[in-house]
Formats: structure tokens, C-alpha cells, sequence
């Protein structure tokens, strides 16, 4: 059951400061969102978000409908609810089975690899439909690869113990890495890790399958003052200059305790921000 104590004022304050890229895979609707300034949010994640504002505790969606109680419950607080599309449906679905190993793929792996290609060409189709053009990142002349892969659906790790450093094998993460390594040469390096926090790039780690987009709002604010925690022992956050490379769900509650820090890749897309990092060390 909903709270009764959740209000307008609540919801709002959730719509104010949420993002679509915020949402733990395991969150996204598939059915219905909660448009609201151009935001497509899901409607058992904002009521979940809403409660812990309310009520002081963030409410299991177990306790409570999706679907018609929870859309009557936000209509009638004054905000619209409406139908996912079927790409979007689709897009959803997929994203709930979080990773796919490309490595040593197994049959749900190979299913899962086709339901995404599968999604990309209607995308694909949609977009030459409303534009007579295919979307620039597919142009093989001047895509950074011929194929585009969501980063949340491919595993970047390695499968046995290693560095941190080394841990981590995606393009942006050694993209990254290489700029901070070069462009700042003497700077203490330092890796935000889902499970571990912060961590040193000497500092050896074993293999891990967790992601801070699929923890709940009050537990990614948990991990960061995990993160904080650590960085007092390390920095001083009143003076020191901190470069920050690591997405925005990854930063937005440790920037606001950082007096002076830089944000190189803030406001870029993925491929543009893996072409400033590679043309920054070259």
C-alpha cells in the first residue's frame, strides 16, 4: 500500500532531482512513466524515492502495485502517466537482464546479443523514418567502431583477481585512465568502484558484478559517504583540486562536498567524451 503521508511536494522534489540515467536497472518500467519536463521516469521508483522523503523510510516495491495503483495514486496528485512505446518496452525488458559475457558466451547470452541488435535496427528504422538519414554514430567514416554496444549490457571486467587498474577493460575506463595518467602527471590516480569505493590503482581486487545504477537512491548516498570517507584519509577536500572523469550517477553526491573540483567530460555523450580523451593524449 502507498503511504498516505507521500504528497505533491514529495514527488516533486524526487521529479526535481532524479534523472533517467539515475534509475537502478532493476527499476525501469516496462509498461508505464511519469513525464514530467521531459523526463520519461518510472512510477514505482518515484513513489519508492517519495516515501523516504515522507516517511523517512524508502518503501520495498513489493509493498505496493504497479499499474493502476500506483498511476491512479500519481494522477490524482496532478501528474501525467502514460504508455511506454514498444521500442521502449523493449529496450526496458532488455535492460533488466543486466549483463551479457561476450567472452565465454552461454545460450541466454547469445538470445540476449540478438535482442539487442534486434533493437538497435529498429531504432535505426524509427530514426530514418523521422529524419530520411541514418543517425551519424553508424557512419563507418567517422563512428569511433562499426557497431555500438550499451555499455550497461557488456561485461568490462576481467574474470580473475588483478589491479584495479588492470580490473576494469572498457574503452571509457582506459580512456579515461590514460588521460589522468598523461595530462596529469604526479596526481594521485583513484577508481570509483560499485563495491569497493575508492580505490588505488596498485590495490588488487577480484572480479565483481555490481553496479551503482542498480542500488536504490538511499544506498547509492550510502556509498558515497563511503566514498567521502575514504577521500578524508587520502585528500583534503577543502583544498586539493579534484579532476573527475566518473559518470554522473557515480559524482552527484560527493561533487557537493568538494569545494573545488573539474568535470572534462560533463555535458558529453559517450562517444564524444571517448573522442576528447583520446585526443588529449595523443
Amino acid at each position: 500500500m502507498i503511504p498516505p503521508q507521500i504528497k505533491k511536494s514529495h514527488v516533486l522534489k524526487v521529479l526535481e532531482r532524479l534523472n533517467e540515467d539515475d534509475i537502478p536497472h532493476r527499476f525501469l518500467s516496462d509498461k508505464f512513466v511519469l513525464k514530467y519536463k521531459g523526463k520519461a521516469l518510472p512510477p514505482k521508483y518515484v513513489i519508492c524515492e517519495a516515501s523516504e522523503i515522507a516517511t523517512g523510510r524508502q518503501l520495498s516495491p513489493n509493498e505496493f502495485s504497479g499499474g493502476s495503483e500506483t498511476n491512479y495514486f500519481l494522477e490524482s496528485l496532478g501528474f501525467t502517466v502514460v504508455p511506454l512505446d514498444p521500442v521502449s518496452q523493449h529496450y526496458s525488458q532488455i535492460c533488466r537482464k543486466r549483463f551479457c559475457d561476450v567472452t565465454n558466451p552461454t545460450a541466454a547470452d547469445y538470445r540476449l546479443m540478438g535482442d539487442v541488435e534486434k533493437l538497435e535496427y529498429e531504432c535505426f528504422s524509427i530514426y530514418l523514418e523521422s529524419f530520411d538519414a541514418l543517425p551519424e554514430f553508424n557512419d563507418p567514416e567517422r563512428s569511433l567502431k562499426k557497431h555500438n554496444c550499451s555499455s550497461g549490457l557488456w561485461k568490462t571486467k576481467l574474470d580473475r583477481r588483478a589491479k584495479a587498474e588492470e580490473m576494469y577493460t572498457g574503452d571509457l575506463f582506459r580512456s579515461s585512465f590514460e588521460y589522468a595518467r598523461t595530462r596529469h602527471p604526479g596526481a594521485s590516480i583513484y577508481i570509483l568502484s560499485a563495491k569497493h569505493g575508492l580505490l588505488e590503482p596498485e590495490e588488487e581486487i577480484a572480479p565483481y558484478d555490481e553496479s551503482l545504477a542498480e542500488k536504490t537512491g538511499a544506498e547509492q548516498r550510502i556509498w558515497s559517504d563511503k566514498v567521502l570517507n575514504q577521500l578524508e584519509k587520502v585528500a583534503d577536500l577543502e583544498r586539493d583540486t579534484f579532476i573527475i572523469l566518473a559518470g554522473k550517477i557515480y559524482r552527484r553526491h560527493i561533487c557537493k562536498h568538494i569545494r573545488n573540483y573539474k568535470l572534462p567530460l560533463e555535458g558529453k555523450r559517450q562517444g564524444e567524451q571517448l573522442r576528447f580523451l583520446k585526443k588529449q593524449v595523443k
